[in-house]
């Protein structure tokens, strides 16, 4: 047995090359590797075993056996490995024992970076397909009874083809007669007010809730709430408050935001039903009269999702430049002032250099030419530093004003190529 766990934990060191961090999952840290076989680069989830307790351990188990029930669906990271038991050398060279589960990457990010750099609300129609995408996802979910509990935008990632994809499955369960949720487990702005009561739940109901508050997270930019505990139920922001002025929350809404479809309202007030038997069922909810009347085909979606993926990276890599830029330029300003400091330092150096010579002018008046001769030596040496400071001066100031020039033009194309996006993608 020993001799089989050192054989895994060898091939994995041969294997894989650790890289940076990606994220933080429920249960343990993602890092990006590269997978020497094939050439290609991997998610790696690092559990390390001494932060874990035994119900830690069986989080594990679990979430390694939903995701090999999951393979097959394209809205699942693919599961490539899972390693149990295998020392680790951390980033301060210490060893540890670790397990760690190997899964495909998704290289083009998460829901939340995409609306946390823009700063913009979806419209119904981008909400429609994205919907549809997740719904297809949670049926297959239901299919083997197994619930998410941790649905967020930050859980769902977009692979290299621009297709939605759910990860973290370490707060998942699979419902069994003998086997039903009770903890209190999730992301509190996302989470039904079910799980504060210490009494058995739906994990499926849990996930339709959760899935409400994301797309209305999608289509306004901001919580409809930020918590459900009824212990506070009265604090402001409360679901609870929500859930007692309902139908005011929803006519506000409809007074301040221009809503092409009324009927997402609708939708989303099932979702957040207080009581888990009134919200619809997966079901129920892809029947919809809001999810009918899609007029956007994936393609277009997955488009508009590479778009934004692509500005986003440009600016991030134009906003690193001008920070390079702006750092030349702090440095230039300083070497200005480096050389107008030297330049007093001179114009000392030059007092006294006067001071000298007019000593020797006291003596020159008894000898004409050396006079002279020590005035034009005094002409040239004052003349050749002022081209010098004026040379330097004015190299400069042209740096200046290029890298000034650079950090515009910069900005401007970035603007643009933002309005040209809004312009190609107005649904």
């Amino acid at each position: 047995m020993e001799s089989q766990q050192s054989q895994s934990e060898q091939l994995f060191l041969n294997r894989y090359r650790l890289g940076r961090n990606i994220g933080q999952g429920s249960q343990g840290q993602v890092k990006l590797a590269l997978d020497t076989q094939t050439g290609l680069k991997v998610a790696i989830k690092i559990f390390k075993h001494r932060k874990m307790n035994n119900l830690d351990f069986l989080y594990l188990q679990r979430e390694v056996n939903i995701l090999q029930q999951l393979q097959g669906h394209r809205a699942f990271l693919k599961l490539i490995d899972f390693v149990h038991n295998i020392i680790y050398v951390n980033g301060h060279g210490q060893r540890e024992v670790v397990s760690v589960i190997i899964m495909e990457y998704a290289n083009n990010g998460s829901l939340f970076d995409l609306v946390q750099f823009f700063q913009e609300k979806y419209s119904e129609n981008v909400i429609k397909v994205i919907a549809l995408q997740l719904i297809d996802a949670i049926e297959h979910m239901q299919k083997y009874k197994i619930s998410h509990r941790d649905l967020k935008l930050e859980n769902i990632v977009i692979d290299a083809n621009y297709n939605l994809k759910i990860i973290d499955f370490g707060l998942s369960i699979q419902e069994t007669l003998n086997c039903k949720p009770k903890s209190n487990v999730g992301t509190t702005p996302y989470a039904p007010p079910e799980r504060f009561l210490g009494k058995e739940y739906s994990g499926q109901k849990f996930d339709i809730f959760s899935l409400g508050v994301l797309l209305f997270m999608l289509r306004f930019n901001c919580y409809p709430f930020t918590h459900s505990n009824p212990e506070n139920s009265q604090e402001g922001g409360s679901f609870f408050l929500f859930s007692e002025n309902r139908q005011q929350f929803w006519q506000l809404i409809i007074q301040n935001e221009k809503l092409e479809e009324l009927s997402f309202l609708d939708m989303l007030n099932q979702m957040l039903q207080q009581d888990p038997q009134l919200r619809p069922s997966i079901e129920q909810l892809r029947l919809h009269p809001f999810l009918q009347q899609n007029n956007l085909y994936e393609s277009r979606i997955q488009k508009f999702l590479q778009m934004r993926k692509e500005i986003m990276n440009e600016s991030i890599k134009k906003q690193k430049m001008l920070q390079k830029n702006q750092i030349q330029l702090h440095q230039q300003k300083k070497e200005n002032n480096e050389i107008s400091i030297e330049q007093i330092q001179q114009s000392k150096s030059q007092n006294q250099s006067n001071q000298s010579i007019s000593g020797e002018l006291s003596i020159a008046h008894q000898y004409p030419l050396a006079n002279q001769t020590i005035e034009k030596h005094k002409s040239q040496q004052i003349s050749q530093q002022i081209y010098s400071n004026q040379c330097q001066k004015k190299t400069i100031n042209q740096k200046l004003q290029n890298l000034q020039q650079k950090i515009s033009c910069r900005l401007a194309d970035t603007k643009a190529k933002k309005q040209l996006f809004t312009q190609n993608f107005n649904f």
